[in-house]
């Protein structure tokens, strides 16, 4: 890990040594610096908890956070590898595919749906076909009303005919806001 970390960070090439060891290989400078690093380098458990606290010495505070940083990323990635149980990637993997193909069909229908029934926008036609009912049930109460405040029977008159057309309407309306709705969901 630490050579990763060497690596990432280009510490190997900020050792003043390697101007009085010119024909000195990158292996031989990249394990130089790891081993500089884990000098500088400080891992202590925390007292009651699953943590660790880290810290790097360095003259220059931004190679300092960009090492302990990036010793945080290789870290947590190690972990991740080793702890991982096998294939769990894979069934990830698979799970994300088929629930972007669900994704794409559901949308799919949903344009089907929208051009063969001329809606335009789902979520307000429904606010109005369901405010349109409404409007026609407290219509078809206060009909009702009416004819029993009246003594007239509901099968006579003017009033009748004006609760038939309500309820007519009506259902057109619930079978709209069915449609409309089964498209939300």
């Amino acid at each position: 890990m630490l050579r990763r970390v060497v690596q990432a960070n280009e510490l190997a090439g900020r050792d003043w040594l390697r101007w009085l060891r010119p024909h000195e290989g990158q292996a031989a400078r990249t394990e130089r610096a790891a081993k500089k690093l884990a000098g500088r380098l400080r891992v202590e458990p925390i007292k009651k908890t699953n943590l660790i606290a880290v810290s790097y010495d360095s003259p220059d505070p931004q190679v300092a956070l960009h090492v302990v940083q990036s010793l945080t990323g290789i870290y947590l990635e190690k972990h991740m590898e080793v702890s991982r149980p096998t294939g769990q990637l894979r069934f990830f993997n698979l799970q994300t595919q088929e629930a972007r193909r669900q994704l794409e069909e559901a949308k799919g229908k949903l344009i089907d749906f929208t051009d063969r029934h001329g809606v335009v926008m789902a979520g307000q036609q429904r606010d109005l076909v369901l405010h349109r009912l409404t409007t026609q049930r407290r219509v078809t109460g206060r009909l009702r009303w009416r004819c029993r405040r009246r003594r007239s029977s509901p099968r006579t008159g003017s009033a009748v005919s004006e609760i038939a057309r309500t309820n007519r309407d009506a259902g057109s309306h619930r079978r709209q806001s069915g449609t409309i709705a089964d498209v939300e969901v």
